[in-house]
């Protein structure tokens, strides 16, 4: 999503940027492939430093 440079929502993330579906795509890919093998009990949290 696209909005003007100075939206208050936008500068309330720790990256200054909204987060995009290819973001959650990429961490389900991770999470499905062999690499994420010995990640178990955790929460991998994708929302572009908004609870950082």
């Amino acid at each position: 999503m696209r909005l003007p440079l100075g939206d208050p929502m936008r500068q309330l993330t720790a990256t200054g940027r909204f987060g995009e579906g290819a973001g959650i795509r990429h961490a389900v890919t991770y999470l499905a492939s062999d690499k994420a093998r010995y990640v178990t009990g955790t929460t991998l949290t994708v929302d572009s430093g908004a609870n950082a």
